[in-house]
């Protein structure tokens, strides 16, 4: 910015001008930088002095060799080496300058004052659930000397909650703040020496907001260069779950699987053909076909067994053999899996499971989930094992030993029944060999089992030691 004052028209030697009055706008480049940087410049001609004594414009003077004097010409100085802050401004407080280097005049401006304090509140209940409002205090103190004017206060709210238009209120009274997202910044606020200030705003929980705490945040800060003015305060809310979108039930039944399919048949229900039925859960050999179950031969639930999760959590069975738990998981946003294990020492005598065990799903929120487990009384069918149903130094299982386990399948794949495997050894140090043996003629039983067998075969197996 470029001032031209009045000056007079002529100065006679030794004679003072003095210009007052001269004005200049701070904007904001100004504020921002927190100095002003002044110079001032002037220029005039030498010319002669009339018979009057008065200079005389008319008549310029001249050197000897007859070419005009250059005009006079001088920048203020304030004769001083300028220092320089911590952000390399100049500062009017360096030494004399010998040299007159126009060092120009420099105005600090004062920013607003740090050290402000601010405190955030949540006004009512700070537990809620998704859907209902929240509001905020905030309070904003002033314990230094200087007056606060026009500074920011911004607020950052977390995801999962949403500013409710018209609600902000700045000592009582309705404010408009600037909204970008989750970031709430009030203007131009004004804090004298001494005093306080109060805004008010609600906020709205959404879907997106997770269970638990949830932190706002807030401070003061400076307009021009965003700097803090104050330590950040919170205030935290609690989201809560809320049953019917939050949580997932999940419900089931442990029956007596009497014809080991691991379905829990209806009376008269068709025979179900090998991987084409539905059911809650999948099997090794697919979901395999079955005889009717007789309106006599009902598949009842089995009262008193007990379920646990892995958190410890403990159900029982009622007399119908089923169970509920009422919000087993707080699922996240694409699910979670859940574990239950039926503990098979709760069970009538003589019964094994006839489904997995443990089991684990799948849960969505909101979305009620079954969870059945069977359980049958069948005839065990031992397989005696030794070295010698092997060939000499491997694992694989003799042709003697093959066709007679083809021929005891045929037998059994009309009754339902449960496969004990027992290897017999003379030295714990063989036990390893035995289970690799008891291995490969489980996984030999099960691919004759796939093409012949007409319910879920149930398969033992257990390492016993010669007396």
């Amino acid at each position: 910015l470029t001032a031209v004052p009045m000056v007079p028209a002529a100065l006679l030697p030794g004679e003072v001008a003095v210009l007052e009055n001269q004005s200049y706008f701070i904007d904001e480049d100004d504020a921002a930088a927190r100095f002003v940087e002044n110079t001032a410049s002037v220029e005039g001609s030498p010319v002669a002095t009339g018979a009057d004594g008065q200079p005389d414009p008319s008549t310029p003077l001249e050197n000897p060799d007859g070419s005009p004097i250059e005009p006079v010409t001088d920048v203020s100085d304030t004769l001083t080496d300028p220092d320089l802050d911590a952000d390399g401004n100049p500062v009017p407080t360096g030494v004399p300058s010998a040299d007159g280097d126009d060092t120009p005049t420099i105005l600090n401006l004062p920013g607003p004052p740090s050290g402000l304090v601010l405190t955030k509140t949540v006004v009512g209940n700070s537990q809620v659930v998704i859907g209902q409002s929240v509001t905020y205090s905030i309070v904003v103190a002033n314990p230094t000397t200087q007056d606060a004017i026009g500074i920011n206060i911004v607020d950052t709210l977390p995801a999962g909650l949403l500013y409710t238009p018209d609600t902000a209120r700045l000592d009582g009274v309705a404010t408009t703040p600037d909204v970008d997202g989750l970031t709430i910044t009030f203007t131009g606020v004004d804090v004298l020496v001494g005093e306080e200030v109060e805004i008010l705003l609600t906020v709205r929980v959404t879907a997106q907001a997770n269970q638990g705490d949830l932190t706002n945040r807030v401070s003061a800060r400076d307009p021009f260069n965003n700097g803090p003015l104050s330590e950040t305060a919170s205030a935290v809310i609690v989201i809560l779950p809320e049953a019917v979108f939050n949580c997932t039930p999940v419900i089931g039944k442990v029956f007596d699987d009497r014809n080991m399919n691991g379905y829990q048949d209806e009376v008269g229900a068709a025979p179900i053909v090998s991987n084409q039925g539905i059911t809650d859960q999948d099997f090794l050999n697919g979901k395999v076909g079955s005889e009717l179950i007789a309106p006599d031969e009902t598949e009842p639930g089995l009262p008193f067994v007990r379920l646990a999760t892995p958190t410890g959590t403990i159900i029982t069975t009622d007399e119908y053999g089923r169970y509920s738990i009422p919000c087993a998981e707080l699922p996240a946003n694409a699910g979670t899996n859940f574990s239950l294990k039926l503990d098979t020492r709760s069970l009538p005598t003589g019964y094994r499971v006839t489904t997995e065990n443990p089991r684990t799903i799948r849960l969505s929120a909101g979305i009620f989930t079954e969870l059945n487990f069977g359980a049958a009384i069948g005839r065990v069918v031992d397989v005696s094992l030794t070295d010698n149903a092997f060939d000499a130094g491997d694992n694989v299982p003799s042709d003697a030993l093959e066709n007679g386990l083809e021929a005891l399948l045929v037998q059994i794949q009309n009754t339902p029944s449960i496969l004990r495997i027992s290897y017999f050894v003379t030295s714990d140090q063989e036990g390893d060999r035995a289970r690799a043996r008891m291995a490969e003629v489980e996984d030999m039983i099960r691919d004759q089992w796939r093409d012949i067998g007409q319910y879920r075969l149930v398969i033992e197996r257990t390492v016993k030691r010669f007396q």
